[in-house]
């Protein structure tokens, strides 16, 4: 199965995030699925990231604001940001997940309100590509962005994340992504 930080950069905006909430269908679920922002929030650009631009001015306080499911990277792209039901998360070179104080400093991130609108089960064992035909497929077109979640079993993942940089900042993220550490897990159950 190919590499989670693989699926990420395959769909690039797609945000796929780990977390243990299914969705709901009471009537209070529907009521607060319609009182959420929709959209997508995105903080910079990725072609930033490639020129060095590893600084930002957005807090991860004014963060939360945006969304409650994201990813991104912080100031001198220090690890991977993923926010999940609103908490955001670091995970540093050293692989460990922290969770980040509400002043800590971020130069990229995608993020939106997640609300499900359609959801579906797959019984049988399945790889990386059939998966992806299987969700695309959902898609009502390929020209807007998706937030979606997958609960499972997994066989293996290998996951990454980055070295913090130190100014000037002398590589891109395009240089840097194939030095990234990697953390290989196996047999793994949660939600993607």
């Amino acid at each position: 199965m190919k590499s989670i930080w693989t699926i990420i950069s395959s769909l690039f905006f797609l945000l796929i995030i780990a977390c243990d909430n299914k969705p709901g269908t009471s009537t209070d679920n529907q009521v607060a699925y319609n009182a959420k922002p929709q959209g997508l929030y995105h903080y910079s650009i990725w072609a930033a990231l490639v020129n060095k631009v590893f600084d930002g001015n957005l807090t991860a306080k004014e963060a939360k604001t945006h969304g409650d499911i994201g990813l991104g990277t912080f100031n001198g792209a220090d690890g991977e940001l993923i926010m999940l039901d609103g908490i955001l998360y670091q995970v540093p070179a050293s692989g460990e997940v922290l969770q980040v104080n509400d002043s800590m400093h971020i130069p990229y991130l995608n993020a939106t309100f997640y609300r499900t609108d359609f959801d579906f089960q797959v019984r049988d064992k399945i790889n990386y590509d059939s998966l992806r035909k299987l969700i695309v497929q959902h898609f009502h077109s390929k020209n807007y962005f998706y937030a979606f979640k997958i609960h499972g079993d997994f066989d293996s993942l290998k996951l990454g994340s980055m070295h913090k940089q130190q100014k000037p900042y002398p590589e891109g993220l395009d240089s840097l992504l194939p030095k990234r550490p990697h953390f290989d897990h196996t047999h793994i159950s949660g939600t993607m």
